[in-house]
């Protein structure tokens, strides 16, 4: 009925029409979910669940999308910070019409001053460690990771910091890295080498070979191989 509706946008029956009617007379999917089913509704396509004979309990979930609005929105949480942002806006805000016209167009001018001065390196970064614990990617590629070439010190491997959640640096030194059903702890001095390295986010190849030259080289290899199955690294693949 809408095209990629936003979180705050739900249907509403007086949304439809009558082309919407004619349009979609027959539903595209009629089906009956038994316990332990699972059915995925693509996003905008209206559904309606219903017991079909006796009393039923199902659990609906929603997942946010990610979107030009939702990037909008961190941005200007981003203002908080500006002084200009949080002073009370003028009495009779609500009233006067002309005190409300200049008050919005004072912000806007404010807002589009502030939105040029961000940067938007450090902008990203701070939304990617946002988002990260909503929008996991895919973690772990079983078949590569357990059927793959055996990992050496000079197999190539990036990051993949979009399959952390959060990063805790732990008083004994170790690092715990928080994966979508698990966490990883590594100890020092390779677990602050590997936080950084997913901080860093570039992209670029590394293997065994490029870890502290305090870890050995047998426990380097191990280490690239935990992480390959724990989704946190995948083989780079040139080209």
């Amino acid at each position: 009925m809408r095209a990629d509706p936003l979180e705050h946008q739900p249907f509403r029956p007086q949304m439809v029409t009558e082309e919407h009617r004619r349009q979609f007379a027959e539903p595209t999917l009629e089906t009956v979910l038994r316990p332990g089913d699972v059915l995925w509704v693509p996003r905008g396509w209206i559904h309606n669940g219903f017991a079909t004979g006796e009393p039923s309990l199902h659990l609906s979930l929603s997942l946010p999308s990610l979107t030009p609005y939702l990037v909008a929105g961190e941005l200007v949480r981003r203002l908080d910070g500006d002084e200009r942002f949080r002073r009370d806006l003028p009495w009779g805000f609500g009233q006067d019409p002309i005190r409300r016209r200049e008050a919005i167009t004072e912000v806007i001018a404010l807002l589009r001053n502030a939105l040029d001065d961000l940067d938007p390196d450090a902008v990203a970064d701070r939304v990617a460690q946002t988002w990260r614990g909503c929008f996991l990617e895919p973690a772990r590629r079983p078949v590569d990771a357990v059927l793959g070439a055996p990992v050496t010190r000079d197999t190539p491997v990036r990051t993949v910091p979009e399959a952390v959640c959060a990063v805790d640096h732990l008083p004994d030194g170790r690092v715990r890295l928080h994966l979508a059903d698990t966490a990883l702890v590594l100890d020092p001095p390779a677990g602050e080498w590997i936080a950084a390295r997913l901080a860093d986010d570039t992209g670029a190849p590394w293997s065994a070979w490029d870890l502290p030259s305090e870890v050995s080289p047998v426990d380097a290899v191990a280490l690239v191989a935990g992480l390959l199955r724990g989704g946190v690294v995948r083989r780079h693949r040139a080209g």
